[in-house]
């Protein structure tokens, strides 16, 4: 199943139907994790879309660090998506504005164990493409004075 998967998604890229990308960012989920992942930017029309990302969100927990895995999949109408993430020990549904290299968004973690490293409440992050933040500063060194 796995191999299907991957494969109807590499076709997907072929086709220019969808595009990927690294994110890297910051996100506050009942306590501070830094995220990187891949992200997914599936067209479905003109103004639909689907944004699918995975990645690991790193945390420190009881004076350890922590990796948590996550899944999200949101659809997203002009730039504007709401969908919901998935991890080990929360579900968070979401809202949020942007595209798959640059996406802000707020939600509710609800705990679904006990014992949770993810505090319930709320959670707002910002995720962006690293290659973003290499490139300002290479445009500044790099680019003309403003005049």
């Amino acid at each position: 199943m796995k191999k299907v998967l991957s494969f109807l998604l590499l076709l997907a890229c072929n086709r220019g139907y969808t595009q990927l990308s690294v994110v890297t960012g910051y996100d506050y989920i009942g306590r501070n994790t830094f995220h990187t992942g891949l992200a997914a930017d599936i067209d479905i029309s003109e103004h639909w879309a689907a944004l699918l990302t995975t990645g690991v969100h790193l945390t420190g927990y009881e004076g350890s660090t922590r990796g948590i895995f996550e899944a999200t999949g949101a659809i997203s109408y002009n730039k504007i998506f709401a969908g919901a993430t998935c991890t080990p020990y929360s579900v968070i549904p979401k809202i949020g504005v942007g595209q798959k290299d640059l996406y802000l968004y707020v939600g509710y973690a609800i705990p679904t164990k006990d014992h949770s490293p993810l505090d319930k409440g709320v959670a707002v992050g910002i995720n962006i493409n690293p290659l973003y933040i290499l490139m300002l500063p290479l445009a500044l060194i790099i680019g003309d004075p403003l005049k």
